[in-house]
C-alpha cells in the first residue's frame, strides 16, 4: 500500500533482503532447519532464478520418487508457515522445532502411505537422505555442528544436532557467535557442540563436522592457515 514503509529484510534473520530463495534456503534460520531435519536436502541454487524453475528441476530429479517430492514440499511449507508466525505474531523462531515439525509431518505422510495397498504407494526415493552421514555405534549420540557465517558483520549462526544410532533427533540448538572467519565459525560450533555434551551428561560420544580444513587440523600439531 502506498505511504506505508516496508522493510525489505527478512524478518527471521535481519540480515539479508527476503526472497524466496532466501527465505526457504538461505536464511541461517532455514538452514538449520533443513540441516536438523529428517529431510537433509542440500540445494543446489546456482542459477536459481524462480520458485517455479526451482521446483521444475526437483520434480525432474526425483523423478519416479513421488515420497521424496512429497518431503521436500513439506519442509518448504513448515518453513514458510513459521516465517509467517514471526510476521505476524511476533513468534520467536526455533529451527530445532521447526525441525521437529518437519519430522513428525513426514512421519506421519509415511504411515497414511504404508496403510493403503501396495500398488497405490508412490516409490520411496533413497537420493534425499545424506550419504555423508553415517549412524554412531549403539549407545553413543552424534554431535554434527555446522556453521552459516555472514562476512558483512563477521557474525555467524552456529548449528549442532544430536542424534542416536537410529538416525532419530535428540536434541540440537542454534546460537549466534562472532567469527572474523569461516573456520573460527567451524570451530565454535564443534566447541559449542562438545559442551552440549557435557551439559547433557553424554557418556560416549562422536563428533561430526564438514569442514575440510577443521578435521585435519584437530589431529595436527602445524598451524593451520585460514
Amino acid at each position: 500500500m502506498r505511504g506505508i514503509p516496508v522493510d525489505p529484510s527478512c524478518p527471521v534473520c535481519k540480515f539479508e533482503a527476503e526472497t524466496v530463495k532466501h527465505m526457504l534456503f538461505w536464511c541461517s534460520h532455514a538452514k538449520a532447519a533443513w540441516f536438523a531435519s529428517s529431510c537433509n536436502y542440500n540445494s543446489n541454487l546456482i542459477g536459481f532464478s524462480s520458485f517455479a524453475q526451482w521446483w521444475m528441476s526437483i520434480v525432474q530429479h526425483f523423478q519416479g520418487e513421488q515420497e521424496s517430492i512429497n518431503t521436500i514440499a513439506t519442509a518448504c511449507w513448515i518453513i514458510w508457515k513459521e516465517r509467517n508466525k514471526v510476521t505476524f505474531n511476533n513468534s520467536n523462531p526455533n529451527p530445532y522445532f521447526v525441525a521437529q515439525k518437519i519430522n513428525r509431518s513426514i512421519t506421519e505422510a509415511q504411515m497414511l502411505e504404508e496403510n493403503k495397498p501396495p500398488n497405490q504407494r508412490p516409490d520411496y526415493g533413497q537420493n534425499l537422505v545424506s550419504n555423508d552421514w553415517f549412524p554412531p555405534p549403539v549407545g553413543y549420540l552424534k554431535f554434527n555442528s555446522d556453521v552459516v557465517w555472514k562476512h558483512q558483520d563477521f557474525k555467524a549462526v552456529v548449528v549442532v544436532v544430536v542424534r542416536n544410532h537410529y538416525g532419530q533427533l535428540i536434541d540440537g540448538f542454534v546460537k549466534f557467535v562472532e567469527a572474523l572467519f569461516p573456520l573460527v565459525g567451524e570451530a565454535l560450533a564443534m566447541q559449542e557442540a562438545i559442551q552440549m555434551a557435557i551439559t547433557m551428561g553424554v557418556p560416549k560420544m562422536v563428533l561430526e563436522t564438514d569442514s575440510s580444513i577443521l578435521h585435519p587440523a584437530l589431529s595436527s600439531e602445524q598451524q593451520v592457515s585460514m
